[in-house]
Order: C-alpha cells, then sequence, then structure tokens
C-alpha cells in the first residue's frame, strides 16, 4: 500500500514531538526548558506545514484559472479544485499533481520518440533505392529542423519527468523544512524547500496540461507537416523554459516571506 507523501512529512513532524516531549518527561530542569523551546518550534512547525500546503492548493487555483483563460484544458491542474469540505485531498493535491504531471511527460515524450524515429525510419528506408532516393534526400533535408527541435523538446520533458519525481521527495522533506525554518542558522535551507514544495507542483502541473493538447505527428510524405512539427516541438521546450523560471521567481518569494517568519515571532 503507497503511503502518502505528506504523511511522511507529518511523521518527520511528530517524530520532532516526540523527542521533544521524551526530553521534557526524562530530562532535568535544564532540558525541560529546552524541551519546551523545542515544542514550541514543533507547534509552529506544524502550523507553517497546514498553511503552506494549503497556498500551494491557492497558488494551484490561481495558475488553473489563468490557464483555463488561456484557452488550455486543464488536467493535472484540477487535482487543486477546492469542492467541499474534505481538507486531505487538497493538502495532498501537490502530490497529485506531480503523478499526473508524470505521466503525461512520459506519455508525450514517448509520442516524440516514435515519430522521431518514424521519421528517420522511412528516410532511411527510401534511400535503400535509387527511384526513392530523391525523396529520402529531401525529407531528410527537410527532416533536420525538425531534428533539433525534437531534441529540445525530448530533453524539456525527461527534465520535467525528472522534476516531478524529485519534487515528490521535497514534498516528504517538506515536514523537515518547517523545522529547519525554526533554526536560525538551517532556516535559509528550510525556507528554499519549503518554497520549492509549494510553487512547483503547479508550474509542473500547468507545463504537463499545457504540452498534453500539443501533437508533433507528422506524415513522412509531406515535408509541410515535417516544417510544422517543428513549431510544435519548439513550443514544448520553450514552454518548459517559461514554467521553470515562472515557479523559480515563485519559490524564491515564498521563501523569503517564510524566512522571516522566525524572526517575527522571535524564534531563534
Amino acid at each position: 500500500m503507497e503511503v502518502p507523501l505528506t504523511q511522511i512529512a507529518l511523521f518527520i513532524i511528530g517524530s520532532y514531538i516526540l523527542y521533544a516531549s521524551l526530553l521534557f518527561f526524562i530530562g532535568g530542569v535544564r532540558e525541560r526548558e529546552e524541551a519546551r523551546e523545542r515544542l514550541f518550534r514543533a507547534f509552529l512547525a506544524g502550523v507553517m506545514f497546514a498553511a503552506a500546503m494549503l497556498a500551494t492548493v491557492f497558488v494551484g487555483t490561481a495558475v488553473r484559472i489563468y490557464v483555463e483563460a488561456s484557452g488550455v484544458q486543464p488536467n493535472c491542474l484540477k487535482a487543486f479544485s477546492v469542492e467541499g469540505f474534505d481538507i486531505w485531498p487538497l493538502v495532498e493535491s501537490g502530490e497529485e499533481a506531480l503523478k499526473c504531471a508524470g505521466e503525461v511527460f512520459y506519455n508525450k515524450t514517448g509520442e516524440i520518440i516514435n515519430t522521431y524515429a518514424g521519421l528517420f525510419g522511412v528516410t532511411t528506408a527510401a534511400g535503400l533505392f535509387g527511384v526513392t532516393s530523391p525523396f529520402s534526400m529531401g525529407l531528410f533535408q527537410v527532416a533536420l529542423p525538425f531534428s533539433g527541435a525534437a531534441n529540445g523538446a525530448l530533453i524539456s520533458l525527461a527534465t520535467a519527468y525528472a522534476a516531478s519525481k524529485l519534487m515528490a521527495g521535497v514534498i516528504v522533506l517538506a515536514g523537515l523544512a518547517v523545522i529547519l525554518i525554526m533554526i536560525e542558522r538551517l532556516e535559509a535551507l528550510g525556507a528554499v524547500l519549503l518554497g520549492a514544495a509549494m510553487a512547483m507542483p503547479p508550474a509542473l502541473a500547468a507545463y504537463a496540461d499545457y504540452v498534453k493538447g500539443i501533437s508533433v505527428n507528422v506524415q513522412a510524405w509531406d515535408y509541410g507537416s515535417v516544417l510544422w512539427a517543428v513549431v510544435s516541438a519548439a513550443d514544448i521546450a520553450a514552454a518548459f523554459a517559461l514554467a521553470i523560471s515562472l515557479a523559480g521567481a515563485v519559490a524564491a518569494a515564498i521563501s523569503y516571506a517564510f524566512s522571516k517568519i522566525p524572526e517575527r515571532l522571535s524564534v531563534e
């Protein structure tokens, strides 16, 4: 049975609370004072974790509304839909969005690979016979731009797929991140981890919904379709750069905001 990533993150916070509790009950005066401080940090960490997970939903909802206004049909972004009063699906929305995005990236990568392989398979086969050799040479020439664009699209999709898996690990570390924020020397690291856990799932989900509607299929006998496929492949690569840039900006803003919370609460 698969354990939700957010439950693992909460387990980290719970372990910290358990440690502080044991320190309080078995320690002396000094240890009890330290335990009170750690319990206070754990309480704030739990509040910040809940706020971060719910804020991810709000970010995802905002992105979904923007995507809908742009004419893109939401798919992975549906994970951020706020319906009813069951809060747990909302907390797990980032995880669900990443799972959906990963599947889209994998399938779209396979689609481009099949198109790429089929196109050059036809080029090779046609070059074996003298009567079709001119067609092979012409197809090879028009396929060169598509080759470059397809390589860029494949790299972008592969990177996005890896990011969707990596961000799943970052969600697990979100519980640790909010604890690190409460420690003065480690607050920057915690803020960066939490910012990534909040910003990246909506960004990757939006990118997945965008590329899902892009077709890169070509007909080898139609030179025009091969050239038009260049636009589609380049679109996939360019959209990834934009999605990551925006996610980085949002993550930086979130990281800065959360790193300032301990200062306001006088937590050292």
